[in-house]
């Protein structure tokens, strides 16, 4: 009897103590406790086990570009310069950038890739992460940001394409071109714009060598940049802002910030798009007449540069429409995120003020805020060149340096194109040499001053440029058209053609088209009729029709 009555109070009070609101309370509390994506990750990712293979695929991915790019430069540098990216070096300023990376990397606990930091030039509200852990970010971003909270949602979100491995899922890259592909593209646009300027608003053809202005460089740019830029899905994007909104959060910086910098990087996205329609019209017309200029020499080689011209239009820039299309709905970015945040967060209640003091040291102070007010003159001066054949233009050639090279060799490629739009060929020469004594010279900075040695009658010394640009980057696929332009000046029609058919094998049918053009007849074509049965081994694929 007694063990019954026991029993009976032990189940009552365990009734009562189950029932009693300050119990309920506690059960509520934890059912709706607040766990965030970030936390759900690190539950995953923290095992040892977890990042021992992680950084194992990270290693072999790194150790296979390197294979890629064996030259001077290390193999992430040449592949950004391969793609014509004008890196910028400045301490100061790379390391306040590793700075805050490293802060936001603090909330991680996952395998941590070795991030490598690139400044490139450009005006525009741009950052990108590429599949080999580099982070590339433009100079006008850091001009352009507010403050730094501003700024480390832009890093917490392409740093978090790089933790999330979006690069090792399939589909993610469906819209991002293979470099070389990418390079023959802009490579080919770089010809059909050769003779061309804009004047008015109004393409232009010259006749005039002086008068070639910059378009020609310009569109090359234009396309490599945007063709090689990560065209990330739309979940990989969303899967991004959230947890770059967790380790901004994690960081101590203000989380309404997230919405400024998705305003501005949606209207970035959105001119990038108005600008290549126009490009893409532009190019339409130029490459239609690039055809019928070949047509009347070679039938062959128009049929081949219409194929190009069709690939450019039809894969380029068609892909680069659906690729903006992930980052210009603002308001559904801006409002899954504050309903992520009202789920996972309790109400910010800090009213501290958004960080700026160290943003501004870096970019409006000192010898880097000078620094970067001398690259934003010169992007400036090419914006106006470009846009009104050198109108206004003449009287802004403070930025342009005197004397020995300076370590920005982008500025000496603005001079040189300034420079030549207005006739000054001596002065652009020098500007153009200064530019390729350095290590962080692009292909077309290579390219440019051999084709004028080419023309000048020197294919030696063209040809020794070219050499020297193959010795540092470790890749060819860039070069390779000039390569065919100075064995002809230097009478050596075998290399020339050995050149072209090396363009088919790395580049496709655009930079093929550009070489062909260069050779002046199709000679892939040419052996395959000698040949039909494509026996020639040495020619390899580029004489396999499937290909």
């Amino acid at each position: 009897m007694k063990l019954f009555t026991k029993s009976l109070i032990i189940l009552s009070l365990a009734g009562f103590v189950c029932s009693s609101p300050v119990w309920a309370d506690k059960k509520d509390e934890k059912a709706k406790a607040k766990v965030t994506q970030l936390e759900k990750y690190n539950n995953k990712q923290a095992s040892a086990k977890k990042q021992k293979n992680a950084e194992k695929k990270f290693t072999k991915k790194l150790t296979k570009l390197g294979k890629e790019y064996s030259g001077a430069l290390d193999p992430r540098t040449a592949r950004i310069v391969t793609l014509n990216r004008n890196l910028i070096v400045n301490d100061e300023i790379e390391a306040y950038l590793y700075g805050l990376t490293d802060k936001l990397m603090a909330g991680w606990q996952g395998y941590k890739p070795p991030v490598q930091l690139f400044l490139v030039t450009g005006d525009g509200y741009y950052a990108e992460a590429d599949p080999y852990g580099a982070l590339i970010l433009s100079i006008g971003l850091l001009m352009s940001v507010e403050s730094e909270d501003e700024l480390t949602f832009v890093l917490a979100h392409e740093l978090s394409h790089i933790l999330l491995n979006h690069n090792e899922k399939k589909g993610i890259f469906g819209g991002q071109k293979e470099i070389a592909n990418a390079v023959g593209m802009g490579f080919y646009l770089h010809d059909a714009f050769s003779d061309a300027k804009m004047e008015g608003g109004e393409l232009k053809i010259q006749t005039d060598e002086n008068s070639k202005a910059s378009i020609g460089v310009y569109s090359f740019n234009a396309v490599t940049d945007n063709l090689t830029s990560t065209a990330w899905s739309r979940g990989a994007e969303d899967d991004a802002d959230i947890l770059g909104l967790d380790l901004m959060i994690a960081a101590g910086y203000r989380r309404n910030q997230a919405e400024v910098s998705i305003n501005k990087l949606t209207e970035y996205a959105r001119t990038r798009s108005e600008e290549m329609q126009v490009l893409q019209g532009l190019a339409t017309a130029m490459l239609q007449r690039q055809s019928q200029k070949a047509g009347v020499q070679n039938a062959d080689l128009s049929s081949l540069m219409d194929q190009a011209g069709a690939g450019l239009v039809e894969g380029v820039f068609k892909g680069l429409d659906g690729g903006a299309e992930d980052h210009l709905n603002a308001e559904e970015r801006i409002a899954s995120l504050k309903t992520y945040l009202s789920q996972s967060y309790d109400r910010e209640r800090s009213k501290k003020l958004p960080e700026t003091e160290g943003l501004f040291r870096i970019t409006k102070t000192g010898e880097s805020g000078l620094f970067l007010q001398r690259i934003a003159a010169a992007s400036l001066s090419l914006a106006r060149l470009n846009e009104a054949a050198g109108q206004g233009v003449q009287n802004t050639t403070d930025w342009i340096p005197s004397g020995d090279r300076i370590e920005v060799p982008a500025i000496h490629m603005a001079a040189y194109q300034l420079y030549n739009s207005i006739g000054q060929n001596e002065n652009a020469i020098q500007q153009i040499s200064k530019a390729t004594e350095h290590d962080l010279a692009t292909p077309d900075m290579y390219v440019t001053r051999a084709d004028y040695l080419s023309r000048a009658g020197t294919p030696d010394n063209a040809l020794s440029v070219l050499e020297k640009a193959r010795a540092t980057l470790g890749a060819e696929e860039g070069l390779l058209p000039s390569f065919v332009t100075a064995y002809l000046a230097a009478g050596d029609t075998q290399q020339a053609e050995e050149a072209a058919v090396k363009c088919k094998k790395a580049g496709g049918n655009a930079l093929y088209a550009s070489c062909a053009q260069r050779l002046g007849y199709d000679i892939i074509a040419q052996r395959r009729a000698e040949n039909p049965f494509g026996i020639l081994s040495d020619l390899g694929d580029a004489l396999n029709p499937a290909k």
